[in-house]
This record gives structure tokens, sequence and C-alpha cells, in this order.
């Protein structure tokens, strides 16, 4: 059996589609399939660790054709019987028409752009979501990150149940409880300039993550005494000057802490330096934030939205991301608790060693060998 990998989204910088992508093939290394599989990418403008995987690399092309047709014409050229793209793009389209006997297969990590088009550009409003519809009718298997995406595939691609395997994802092995909790928490607050506990969010500031439903019950929180700060991590976007200006209608411009990007080392340490982290999002096609603050042994505050209840299991706090004194009061429970942090924290741990990224491999292999020896 022979894969061809379209990794071509390794090579992208900072996204959580590259994490999946890098993450499945250094999982297909430990199993010793690398000989199987030959990547498919565009030329790389840095070295990557050595493998024993082929590649092909695709063809510089006049006019912008390369995005057209150069990716089907290095599919040829490695002749794979199945070929999985980690991520539905735009670029891949006539892939799916013209390496007819190659099967096809698609992970679908979300369909936010259907649900919530309001948050996303132009191209991918319009381009993604028409293509996804399109090549939906031949593609050979989808694997979707979460039960609540299979379903959405089920509802918005028409796809057959039959043809779907929800493949959970897992959070980087990076992410663990540090062995010096109490001296990376002071240098953490020392960063931040900053002498007390925090609350903490990390991820996107657009609107579907309900940060202003956080900003707002932080500040009922601090009107009730709390003496925490509230911090939030993510790279500033347009979205972020209303968050700014709610926390200055709320006086709580002195309370909380808008971080811009933060690295994986770092947040890390963030995770680790937090007394409970929070993800009130409203819909997640899986949701990994939760998943690392678990493994790092952090109480959970999250919603009760999409997928998310079934990445944190019974290890977090899930409320409705529409009440804003439900996540008031079940951030207070978890700030005055410290038996309630501390048992929520173990159950985390727990939780997240139940994900990995070798698991996921091994299921995705399992699928490929699946789809290989259908007729």
């Amino acid at each position: 059996m022979k894969i061809g990998f379209q990794s071509s989204v390794v090579d992208d910088n900072l996204t959580g589609l590259r994490t999946y992508a890098k993450n499945l093939l250094q999982g297909f290394s430990t199993m010793n399939k690398d000989d199987q599989i030959c990547e498919i990418h565009y030329p790389r403008l840095k070295q990557v660790d050595p493998t024993e995987r082929k590649e092909e690399v695709v063809p510089v092309l006049p006019l912008h054709l390369s995005k057209v047709l150069g990716i089907p014409l290095a599919i040829k050229k490695c002749d794979p019987d199945l070929v999985h793209f980690p991520v539905h793009r735009c670029d891949d389209f006539f892939s799916y028409f013209l390496n007819g006997r190659t099967k096809k297969i698609l992970t679908v990590h979300d369909l936010i752009p259907f649900i919530y088009p309001g948050e996303q550009d132009f191209q991918t409003r319009y381009c993604w979501t028409s293509t996804l519809k399109i090549i939906a009718k031949h593609l050979s298997f989808i694997i979707a990150d979460s039960e609540n995406t299979k379903n959405d595939c089920v509802t918005y691609l028409k796809i057959s149940p039959e043809n779907i395997r929800v493949i959970p994802l897992a959070a980087s092995n990076i992410f663990r409880p540090v062995p010096d909790r109490e001296a990376v928490t002071s240098d953490v607050r020392t960063k931040l300039g900053i002498d007390v506990p925090f609350v903490f969010y990390t991820g996107s500031l657009i609107p579907r993550k309900n940060i202003l439903l956080l900003i707002q019950a932080f500040s009922k929180l601090k009107s009730k005494g709390c003496r925490h700060k509230l911090v939030i991590g993510g790279t500033k976007n347009s979205y972020a000057r209303d968050l700014i200006d709610a926390t200055d209608r709320l006086g709580m411009s002195g309370e909380i802490i808008f971080t811009g990007y933060l690295t994986e080392q770092v947040l890390v340490d963030f995770y680790n330096a937090a007394d409970v982290f929070v993800y009130p999002s409203l819909y997640e096609g899986f949701g990994i934030p939760p998943l690392e603050a678990m493994a790092c042994g952090t109480p959970v505050v999250t919603s009760s939205a999409s997928s998310l209840p079934d990445v944190v299991g019974g290890a977090a706090v899930t409320i409705n991301p529409h009440s804003c004194p439900e996540l008031t009061r079940a951030l207070q429970d978890i700030i005055v608790d410290e038996d309630y942090r501390n048992e929520l924290a173990k159950k985390g741990i727990e939780r997240a060693a139940l994900f990995s990224w070798e698991k996921t491999a091994r299921e995705t292999w399992a699928v490929y060998e699946e789809v290989f020896q259908r007729i």
C-alpha cells in the first residue's frame, strides 16, 4: 500500500492544521511506515528533518498553474494507491477529478465557514465552502476530528455517516505539569507585572470564541471581591478593539491583560501558572486548548456547545455559553475552593492522557488500510 500525503500544510507557519499534519507524519514514522508514504508538497524554503519518506515536489508552472495543475501532476507522478488531504484547500480542487483512479481521503476539522460565514474572508466564505460541497461527492472517505464535526458533515455535505470516521486530536507532549510550579508561577506573574493569581484564556479573539462573555463574567467576579486578574492570550486582530473597548467600559482596564501571541513553550508556563483556564467558545470542531490546559494540570471551565463536552468529558466544568451568571459562578467555585481545584486538576490530567498523537496516527492508518481494501 502506497500513501500519498498532501503535506504542503506542514510548511505553513504557526497553524493548528500544520500541527495536525506534522504530528501525523511523526506518528507514522514511529510506526515504521515511512517507506509507504510519499509526501506531496510545494518547493520548500528551508531544510526539514530527513526521513525515509519519499517526496514529490509540485512542479513550478507558468500563469499560477502550479496551484491548479501542479498538485494533480505531482500526485500522478507519485502514483499512490490513495492520497490523504489533511485539510481542505481550494488549491487541491482539481486533484479530486484529474486523478480518477486514486482513492481520496480528506480530514474535515470543522465546518465553521458554513456556520459562521460572517467571520470569514471572501475566499473562505465562497471558494472554500463551494469547492468542499463539490469534492465531497468524489471522496472515498472522510476523517472528522469529533462527533460534532461528523454530524455537520452529514448535515451540510450530505455525506453518509458510514463514510466518516471520528479520530480525535491530541495535545502535544510538551504540555504537562512543570516540576516546580511555584517557581514558574512566580516567573510568569513577574513577566505580566502582577503579584496576584490569574484566570487564563488563549486562542483567537474572534466573536465565536465568546470572549466578551468572559470579560463580563470576570467583571461580575471582581465585584464580588475576587483578587485575580484575567489574562487573555492571542494574536490581536480587528476584533480585539471591541474587546478592549468593552474592558474599558466595564472599568476593567487595570484588571485584564491582553498579551498578544504566545509561543508554545510560553503557553506551557502560562497554563501551569494559572489558577483556572476558561474557554467559553460557541463552536469548535475539536478544541485543543482545553486539552492542553488539562494536560498541564490546570482546572478548566469550558462551553457545553459543539465538540467541547466530548473533548473534556467529566474532567472540566461545562457551562451554558450564553449565561454570564453561570460562567461567573463556575469561576468563583474553582477560585475559592482549593480542594475542588485539585480535584479538577487530577481529573484533567487523567482525561488528557487518553488522547495522544500516536493513537491518532494508528487510527488514521487503520482508515488507510480499510479504504485500500475496498473494491
